[in-house]
């Protein structure tokens, strides 16, 4: 999962590129690579920041079928109430904000509102996900801030630049 987020993420990133010099062709690679990544995180941020693998018995069969990933438990997959609070408003922040991004760089009408929201909750999951590291020292948290901050920067030079 982690590998697709990066590829994705670079041709994200080459997509814009492309649109900053201005070859054609470019809005549609950035369509596709933004749609993908910001679809990715809504679907698969709780499997992600828990470190689940993923493989194709996920699809298939219940995630919660005996054995079937030998230490995910519960536990695991849902955390505490204050993991699965960051995690589900984690997902949807993260998905706003890259298309706001999209939106505002193809300069399309509501990025300015989408970007307000996204940046606004992502800064505030940056918040939580420090005081929740400081608290339990837990990678969780450390997925969680270095998206938010990636992404939310992101967001925060379109809103500025584009």
């Amino acid at each position: 999962m982690k590998k697709f987020e990066k590829i994705t993420a670079v041709i994200a990133l080459i997509a814009l590129a492309l649109k900053l010099l201005q070859i054609p062709g470019a809005d549609i690679l950035m369509v596709l690579s933004f749609g993908i990544l910001s679809m990715f995180y809504f679907l698969c941020t709780t499997a992600l920041l828990n470190g689940i693998p993923f493989s194709m018995d996920l699809l298939k069969n219940n995630l919660l079928r005996n054995n079937m990933y030998g230490k995910t438990n519960e536990e695991r997959l849902f955390g505490t109430p204050l993991m699965m609070f960051v995690t589900r408003l984690t997902r949807w922040s993260l998905a706003i904000t890259l298309i706001g991004t999209l939106f505002k760089i193809l300069h399309h009408p509501g990025a300015d509102v989408m970007l307000v929201i996204g940046v606004g909750t992502l800064c505030i999951m940056a918040i939580v996900a420090i005081i929740g590291y400081l608290k339990t020292y837990s990678q969780f948290y450390v997925g969680v801030l270095v998206r938010t901050v990636i992404v939310g920067g992101l967001g925060l030079i379109s809103y500025f630049l584009f």
